[in-house]
């Protein structure tokens, strides 16, 4: 089945929403509607750059609905969230202060959208 550029524009929304939901800031953010292997979307991240690129596939063999879209941008996005701290664990070299900035990034920004009010339940 292929994506439409509606459904783009859609994951293209969905993924700022999120984005921004999430409080991910200080990174460039560019979109590509593409054919993907084994893949309904994607996302790319240079972590030195701080730039994050969003894949589309344009040809999925799946029925691709709009929960499909929205569900896919919102995964994507959390792929970005937690780019740091993937690439610092991945890699045996970085130190303990590197991994603690990492996840420390990570938990700035949960907070933002976790009980942001501060009340708890």
């Amino acid at each position: 089945m292929r994506t439409t550029v509606q459904d783009f524009e859609k994951f293209t929304n969905e993924v700022n929403y999120w984005v921004k939901t999430l409080g991910i800031n200080g990174w460039k953010y560019y979109f590509k509607h593409q054919k993907l292997t084994d893949a309904r979307a994607s996302c790319s991240i240079d972590l030195t750059a701080r730039v994050a690129t969003f894949f589309l596939n344009k040809n999925f063999s799946d029925k691709f609905t709009d929960v499909d879209i929205c569900s896919s941008a919102k995964h994507e996005a959390l792929h970005l969230l937690v780019g740091r701290l993937d690439c610092v664990a991945r890699h045996r070299y970085i130190n303990e202060s590197e991994t603690n900035e990492a996840v420390e990034e990570l938990i700035r920004s949960l907070e933002k959208i976790i009980d942001p009010g501060g009340k708890g339940t």
